[in-house]
Order: structure tokens, then sequence, then C-alpha cells
């Protein structure tokens, strides 16, 4: 009954706690309940004619019927059920409704996160070279120690520019350390054994690479384990 009672929308909430409020006064042998109009609105917390303003709208909603034997008496209120079922029906379809928009919504929230995939905040460092003045005003382009660390493989430093960019004029190139560390970490993530890494970084010493050069030795590297792996 009082599921009913809180699903029908036509009540409100201060008519749902009227019938509730009855409903804990029902004799169970009888079925009736007989409580002062008085006693309903000092439990709810409002005034008299409010309480009676709530049984008669419980009462026309056919919620409960109610007489009394003379004029001041209290009210004898009996529940029906006859339109329970018609309520429930009702309550069972906005629940149905309700579960479609939610499975909606997730839908489409997943549908946005497939079309906005997630990307590293290291992916969107700013690649904007760093660079000194002399006295001649004139400046020179300087490699950022964590650039050639950051970069992807075979991606040219300093937005494609080309070999010649890590060169600089008056500050030599980009030290040995640099490449080593790369070509270590790099080729490490693929799964590289130590002692072959520590054979390429023999081999880029004695060739003199620049960090080109050492990207490209990583794509070779990539593309021999990936044609290992078919």
């Amino acid at each position: 009954m009082i599921d009913g009672i809180v699903a029908d929308t036509r009540l409100k909430d201060g008519e749902r706690v009227f019938a509730i409020a009855v409903l804990q006064h029902v004799n169970i042998t009888t079925g009736l309940a007989w409580p002062s109009l008085a006693r309903i609105a000092a439990i709810m917390g409002c005034g008299y004619s409010t309480a009676k303003r709530h049984s008669a709208k419980l009462a026309s909603l056919g919620w409960l019927d109610r007489e009394r034997q003379r004029r001041q008496g209290s009210y004898f209120y009996t529940f029906n059920d006859e339109h329970l079922e018609d309520i429930k029906q009702l309550s069972e379809e906005r629940t149905e409704l309700a579960d479609i928009e939610e499975q909606r919504r997730y839908r489409l929230n997943a549908e946005s996160s497939l079309l906005t995939p997630w990307q590293s905040r290291r992916e969107l460092i700013s690649r904007t070279p760093e660079g000194s003045y002399d006295d001649s005003a004139e400046s020179s382009l300087l490699t950022p120690e964590h650039l050639d660390t950051e970069l992807p493989i075979g991606t040219p430093l300093l937005a494609g520019q080309g070999k010649e960019i890590i060169e600089v004029s008056d500050c030599g190139t980009v030290p040995e350390t640099a490449i080593f560390d790369r070509i270590a970490v790099e080729l490490g993530k693929l799964g590289c054994q130590p002692e072959e890494i520590r054979s390429i970084n023999v081999q880029s010493q004695k060739e003199d690479w620049s960090m080109v050069d050492a990207d490209i030795a990583i794509s070779n590297y990539q593309e021999r384990k990936r044609n290992e792996s078919v």
C-alpha cells in the first residue's frame, strides 16, 4: 500500500505523509483506522485545516474511504487497494523509461570517450627551442636537456627541422650522455637486453652519432622486433 501511495504522482508530499500516518493506526483485524485529525496534524507538524485538506484529497483519489458517526466526531478510515495494480504498472513503466534513459546516457558517454581519446600531458609539452643571446644580439638555438628523452621515436627534433638544429655554433653538439640515455630508455621500453644496449652505445660512440642517428637505430630495432613477432 505504501509503495502504491508513494508511486502515485497525483499526490503531493504532504498527502503521502498523511496517508502513512493514518496507516500506522490501522487495526489489523478490522482494517479500520480512527485517529483524530488533530492527532494526525500533530504528527505531521501541520495545521488542522491542512490535515483535513490532505484527507479530502486522498478520499477524492480513491485511496481511502472516510466516514464519521457524528458531525464533530473522528473519521473512520478504510484504505482501498482497488487501483494498486494500475499504480504498480505505471511505476514499472516509469522505472523502465528511467533505465532506458540511463543506458542512453551511458552510451553517449562511451561514444564521447572513444571520439576524444586520452592524451598524456607529455605529448602536449611545447617544443619551442630555447635560445641564448651573445653580445652581438644574435641568437643560437639550444636543445633543452629533457627534449631528447620526451620526443616519440622517429620524431625529428624541434618540430622536424632536421639534424642541423641540434648543432649549436658556439656551444658544441648534444652531449653524448644524452644520446646514450635516449638509446637506453627507448630500447629498454622495447625489451632490448642490456648487453645489446651497451653494444649499440659503443657503436654510437665510435661512429659519433647524432640524436637523429640514435632515432634511426631505435626505429630499426623496433622494426626488427615487429618482423620477429610476425
